[in-house]
């Protein structure tokens, strides 16, 4: 394993070091021990799932869990499950403005930002709940020949030590968080300077009511329960409080990538509610925003 990493990982109940061994990681103080799976730390043994789910989480962990574990079981190539990220690239071009350093990939899935970012400089570790994504990950970094350290466990739980991370990066991440207040502070804690998120923008009427009225009530079989969409303002103040500051945002808008059928009756009617959002106030138009901030 790689020693960079050791030296960031810490028992999450604990917040100690941890000490390695081939048996696996071992926390001096309560003498929990953090097995490997395909060469991956996993800080999610059954007792601690059960520990944190005793605790007040308006967030379902086992739900997300079974949900990107089976979304993840039946991929076929290091390609298959792109269509989770293509068309972000503006997310890339917004954050170029940040040094190249050690990157943290929050709910890094099967690993393709994880990968991109890898290409463009950075050092990154990626952390997910879903082993199947990350033995995609996995599949994908080595595909490319690229070095990045993957972790399974819980975000609200990051397994790091404070300031690990010179950037921390999630992307439709803080959307599975009804109440995100215990992973901001995480995020912020093993944070030591730039934070970028890519999120679903609340003041998108169809965004809106798809994610925090139908979703809820009906639900939707292409998303867990727990998403709902973030308010850019509110996501900023929040960041504020963590020290977390001089925030920008970049609406992002993707209802034109109607996937392979753009001949479709979905598409033609996004086309058409395009036009019509156009006469929206400028923030309601756009279905996704990009924002980064600065830890001072």
């Amino acid at each position: 394993m790689d020693q960079g990493l050791v030296s960031k990982l810490i028992c999450p109940p604990c917040k100690e070091k941890l000490l390695y061994r081939e048996s696996g990681l071992i926390c001096h103080k309560c003498g929990q021990v953090y097995n490997f799976v395909s060469g991956m730390p996993n800080f999610l043994p059954d007792n601690l799932m059960d520990k944190y789910n005793s605790e007040l989480k308006f967030q379902d962990l086992h739900e997300e869990m079974n949900f990107y574990q089976n979304m993840y079981e039946n991929l076929k190539g290091i390609d298959d499950g792109h269509c989770v990220v293509y068309g972000y690239e503006e997310i890339y071009n917004f954050m170029s403005d940040i040094p190249r350093g050690s990157l943290l990939d929050v709910g890094c899935g099967a690993g393709h930002h994880s990968k991109d970012l890898s290409s463009l400089g950075y050092e990154v570790t990626g952390i997910d709940i879903s082993v199947n994504g990350l033995l995609q990950a996995q599949s994908v970094s080595k595909a490319d020949d690229q070095k990045i350290n993957f972790v399974i466990g819980d975000v609200e739980n990051l397994p790091f030590d404070d300031d690990s991370f010179d950037v921390v990066f999630c992307s439709l991440i803080l959307h599975h968080f009804p109440k995100r207040n215990k992973l901001l502070k995480e995020i912020s804690r093993v944070c030591k300077r730039y934070f970028v998120t890519f999120e679903v923008n609340s003041y998108d009427p169809i965004s809106f009511i798809r994610f925090n009225i139908v979703n809820p009530t009906i639900g939707i079989s292409t998303i867990t329960k727990n998403q709902r969409t973030v308010s850019p303002d509110k996501l900023r103040n929040e960041l504020c409080k963590l020290g977390l500051k001089n925030s920008s945002i970049k609406y992002v808008d993707v209802h034109n990538y109607t996937g392979r059928n753009p001949d479709s009756i979905k598409a033609k009617m996004l086309n058409v509610y395009k036009k019509v959002s156009n006469l929206l106030p400028y923030k309601c138009r756009f279905n996704l925003f990009i924002m980064k901030a600065t830890k001072l």
